[in-house]
């Protein structure tokens, strides 16, 4: 790591956070993320592991007037060994624009605080500037990379630095870009209007019991062109919540979604609200089309999904754990993030409610035995079974006979290469996992098939399907 002046190269030895996101070049699907911490330093050379794939590699400067860099690694496999310089522009290189940031414009303007400011590509999103904080007088200083200068716009996006702040978050568009340092026209937040505070309302089943326990979260436009987010909130003994809100947009709604808890055989709803005033003059969630309060919303039912696990010979597998994790969204609905489990009883029964969504069913016996299996399944209901609460029942799955794979795990040391052949010492508690490359739908996956851990010699000791799982 470096920071690059008028006197040359010179070594950059303050505090720097390490980034890598990306993908597993030998498990398609399987996202990975290293992150390396290094505090000021007395060089600046850097170590960072990171396992076989693809990636976006971010440094990140603990000085936020100096950009971030980026590198793309590609195809990194193990074993190998991987230069990957970054170089930080100092200040006389960057791209330095300053202005103010108000609510509102002359006659009367009004500053606005508690806001953080960066720059963006409008193409793609990738930041361009660390964040800035806007002054108490509205004053903002941002250093932005040098590449910006070669796009035809780049994006501002300004956001409440505190999550509870009843301030909407707004994109300013600047185009052209500024080849040199400049400043910037004001930038206007907008009258987005007063604070909506304790806005209640009321999460019930379709069967219209209270749902307790729910997550709810507003999210749309208000006034002044800007979006708002609301804290989320969850739901008490009587399905009751309280949110503080802004007013509405002109012609705009507020989509309000509950996610009731995994045991509730309420499933997740997406509804459109408005915040405004009452009849009365009091704050209040109002219909989307009509100036009518709205209190209740009713939460759709879960799919009833009913099924029977065997051993390999036909009996009955008790005590097996199924779990369903969403993979996949179903026609533009929200993909559920808690993982749904059940265990099997007697008679090799388990019931899930689940919200329709592609899942990845795990099937994890008690016997060691038996090895683990993994499947997808697309969970959803038909218009008939809405009307009559039912679900998809009746779904069969068999276990494979296992096969048993033991091996030891060893770390071995780093060398030049001249030491290839020197034990390595045995890793204690590593996880090791075996997953199947195949495909689920035309699309390249990988589904997990046995994991464990080593013991304190860096064995381990994994049953495997004696035969490739089910996707289907």
């Amino acid at each position: 790591r470096s920071a690059e002046g008028n006197a040359g190269v010179l070594a950059y030895t303050d505090g720097v956070v390490l980034t890598a996101h990306g993908k597993s070049d030998l498990l398609p699907g399987i996202s990975r993320t290293y992150s390396l911490v290094l505090p000021r330093a007395d060089q600046s050379l850097y170590n960072m592991f990171i396992g076989a794939g693809t990636y976006t590699v971010t440094a990140r400067p603990s000085d936020a007037a100096i950009p971030s860099e980026r590198r793309q690694i590609k195809n990194a496999a193990a074993g190998t060994l991987l230069g990957q310089s970054f170089e930080f522009k100092s200040f006389d290189q960057t791209l330095v624009l300053t202005g103010t940031l108000y609510k509102t414009l002359p006659p009367s303007p009004t500053f606005q605080t508690g806001l953080a400011l960066q720059a963006f590509e409008s193409a793609n999103g990738q930041p361009l500037s660390q964040v800035a904080i806007v002054q108490s007088n509205g004053a903002f200083e941002l250093y932005v990379h040098p590449d910006a200068a070669a796009l035809p716009s780049l994006t501002l996006i300004a956001t409440p630095r505190d999550n509870t702040a009843l301030v909407p978050t707004k994109s300013f568009v600047i185009s052209p870009v500024p080849r040199t340092q400049e400043t910037l026209a004001p930038l206007e937040l907008g009258n987005f209007g007063d604070a909506l505070p304790l806005i209640s309302g009321r999460i019930l089943s379709a069967a219209g019991a209270p749902v307790k326990g729910a997550t709810v979260m507003l999210e749309g436009a208000v006034n002044g062109g800007g979006s708002f987010r609301s804290r989320t909130v969850i739901t008490d003994m009587n399905g009751i919540f309280g949110v503080d809100l802004l007013p509405s947009a002109t012609g705009h709604a507020y989509t309000l979604t509950a996610i009731p808890p995994p045991e509730s055989a309420a499933g997740i709803l997406q509804t459109q609200v408005r915040a405004g005033l009452d009849g009365q003059g009091k704050p209040a969630l109002l219909s989307a089309t009509k100036d009518e309060p709205r209190s209740d919303f009713t939460c759709p039912s879960r799919v009833l999904f009913t099924g029977t696990v065997l051993n390999p010979d036909g009996s009955a597998a008790v005590g097996v754990r199924v779990e369903a994790t969403a993979t996949a969204p179903l026609d533009m609905r929200p993909v559920p993030t808690s993982i749904a489990t059940a265990v099997t009883g007697p008679s090799g029964l388990y019931t899930l409610m689940l919200d329709p969504a592609w899942y990845r069913f795990d099937y994890v016996a008690y016997d060691p035995k038996l090895p683990r299996k993994s499947r997808v399944v697309r969970v959803e209901q038909t218009e008939a079974e809405v009307q009559t609460d039912a679900g998809t029942r009746n779904d069969e799955y068999r276990l494979s006979v296992g096969r048993t794979v033991t091996g030891v795990v060893t770390v071995r040391p780093n060398s030049d290469g001249s030491a290839m052949n020197v034990p390595g010492t045995p890793a204690a508690n590593a996880l090791v996992r075996f997953y199947r490359v195949t495909t689920v739908e035309g699309v390249a996956s990988s589904l997990l098939i046995g994991e464990g851990y080593s013991d304190q010699n860096g064995t381990y000791s994994i049953a495997l399907p004696s035969s490739g799982p089910s996707t289907r």
